[in-house]
C-alpha cells in the first residue's frame, strides 16, 4: 500500500497535537521537573512556530513552510541529541516518553510533502 504524502495542514495539525503532547504528557505521566520543563518548553516552541508558520492551520503567516521544514530537522537533531541528559536517559519512562516522540515527530517529518501548498 503507497501513502500519500501529508500535505501542509495535515502536517500543521500533528505538530498542534505534538504541542499539546508536549505541554501536558510529562505531567501526566509524571516525569521528572527537568524533562517536564524540557519537553514544554519544545511544545511552547513549537505552538508558536506552527501558528506562524505559512500554512492553512497556521494563525498568522510568517514563517515559509520550507522554513519550518528546516526548523523541523533542527529540532529532531536536538531530540535526538537532549536523549544523552542524564534526567531523559536514566529515567526509564522520561526515556520511553522522549523516543516515542523522537519516532513520532520523524515520521511525520518524512511523510510531509515540503513542495506542497495545500
Amino acid at each position: 500500500m503507497h501513502q500519500k504524502p501529508l500535505k501542509p495542514v495535515d502536517h500543521g495539525i500533528i505538530d498542534y497535537g505534538f504541542a499539546a503532547i508536549q505541554l501536558g504528557a510529562p505531567v501526566l505521566l509524571g516525569l521528572n521537573k527537568k524533562t517536564t520543563k524540557l519537553h514544554q518548553l519544545f511544545g511552547l516552541k513549537l505552538l508558536g512556530m506552527n501558528a506562524l508558520t505559512d500554512t492553512p492551520a497556521g494563525i498568522k503567516p510568517v514563517i515559509s513552510f520550507k522554513t519550518h521544514q528546516k526548523a523541523d530537522l533542527a529540532v529532531l537533531g536536538s531530540l535526538t541529541a537532549l536523549t544523552a541528559m542524564k534526567h531523559i536517559r536514566n529515567k526509564r519512562r522520561s526515556l520511553i516518553f522522549h523516543l516515542a516522540l523522537i519516532g513520532l515527530s520523524a515520521a511525520n517529518y518524512l511523510l510531509t510533502d515540503y513542495k506542497s501548498r495545500g
